[in-house]
């Protein structure tokens, strides 16, 4: 009789602990799809002719994008500083995160985005976009 309780006692704390291991590996995936970001990178490639105080009001007015649409989950950034002279004249990066497609969707055709892209063309000697998602 000990025996067979034992052997009851071990078949349902078996199953448990594997029902629990099941429920720990989709909460990983829900939780890994869930920390996927989707990136958008631009970086910008200046006229020559276009002055510090015009680029300065461009990064100002390009940083100011984030409070004007709430789809930008996080955003910022830098000038280039590297030593292999590798970017091809690109001086300035930026990077915007989205939680989904929709946002950078939302992002794209919103009027403050629009109207920034208008602004900065008379200075824009290239620009070059990567949209990719975090692993």
């Amino acid at each position: 009789m000990k025996l067979s309780v034992a052997l009851f006692v071990l078949i349902i704390t078996l199953g448990c602990s594997q029902e629990n291991t099941t429920s720990t590996r989709e909460i990983s995936k829900q939780e890994m799809k869930h920390t996927r970001q989707l990136r958008h990178m631009v970086l910008f490639k200046f006229n020559e002719e276009s002055t510090i105080q015009e680029i300065e009001k461009i990064v100002t007015d390009f940083s100011t994008l984030p409070s004007q649409i709430k789809s930008i989950k996080d955003y910022e950034w830098g000038l280039h500083k590297s030593a292999e002279d590798l970017n091809k004249g690109f001086t300035h990066a930026f990077l915007l995160t989205f939680d989904s497609q929709d946002g950078l969707d939302t992002y794209l055709p919103h009027t403050a985005h629009q109207n920034f892209v208008a602004s900065i063309q008379p200075h824009i000697a290239d620009v070059m976009v990567i949209d990719y998602w975090t692993n």
